[in-house]
C-alpha cells in the first residue's frame, strides 16, 4: 500500500499592469466567480484569497494563493515596489483592446518586476479577449513578447471566464514545482 503526501503552501501572487485592464476583475472572477462592469479603481492594495487542490497519484498538494491587486498608477512606485515585495509569483495584465497597455506591460511593468522581485515565476495575461479576439494585434504581440523571454502568456476574460481559472493554476503549479517549491516557503 503506498502513502500519498500531502504538502501546504501559501503563496503571494501580485497582480500588476496599467489602470482598468480587468486586474480586480480577474480576481473577482477567479475567487468569487462573479463579473461587474462597474468599474472602481484600486486605491493602495487589495487582498483576496482562494485555496485550490491539486492531486497526482502520490501526492496532494494544498495551495493557498494570497492574491495582491495593485493599482496601475505608475506614479506610485514605492507603493507599488511594497505591494510586490515578497511575492511568489507575478501576472502582468494587459487589456487586449488597448495596445498602450500591451506595450506597457513590455516596457514598464516587465522590467519594474524584474528589477523588484528577480526571478520570481510570472506570466501575462491578456484580459477582454471576448470582445478583441484571440487573432488581434495585441494578442499576438502578448504571445510574442512570451515566446521570446520564454514566459507564459494566457488570452483570458473576466467577464466570460474564459482561460481565468488555467492562468491562475497554471502559475500556482509553477510556485510549487521542483526547485523553486523547495526553496520557497514550505509550510
Amino acid at each position: 500500500m503506498s502513502i500519498i503526501q500531502s504538502r501546504r503552501f501559501i503563496k503571494k501572487i501580485a497582480l500588476v499592469g496599467d489602470s482598468s485592464v480587468g486586474k480586480t476583475s480577474l480576481i473577482r472572477r477567479f475567487v468569487i466567480d462573479v463579473f461587474d462592469d462597474k468599474y472602481i479603481a484600486t486605491i493602495g492594495t487589495k487582498v483576496s484569497k482562494r485555496d485550490i487542490e491539486y492531486k497526482s497519484p502520490d501526492r496532494t498538494v494544498f495551495l493557498t494563493l494570497m492574491m495582491w491587486d495593485i493599482l496601475g498608477q505608475k506614479e506610485y512606485k514605492k507603493m507599488r515596489t511594497q505591494g510586490m515585495s515578497g511575492a511568489h509569483g507575478v501576472v502582468i495584465v494587459a487589456d487586449l483592446n488597448r495596445p498602450d497597455t500591451v506595450e506597457s506591460a513590455e516596457g514598464f511593468w516587465l522590467p519594474e518586476v524584474n528589477e523588484s522581485l528577480g526571478t520570481a515565476p510570472l506570466m501575462i495575461i491578456g484580459n477582454k479577449v471576448d470582445v478583441a479576439g484571440k487573432d488581434s494585434a495585441a494578442a499576438k504581440r502578448l504571445t510574442g513578447l512570451g515566446a521570446s523571454i520564454k514566459m507564459p502568456v494566457m488570452l483570458c476574460s473576466a467577464k466570460t471566464g474564459e482561460n481565468v481559472e488555467a492562468a491562475f493554476r497554471t502559475l500556482g503549479e509553477m510556485m510549487i514545482s521542483g526547485e523553486y517549491a523547495e526553496k520557497k516557503g514550505v509550510l
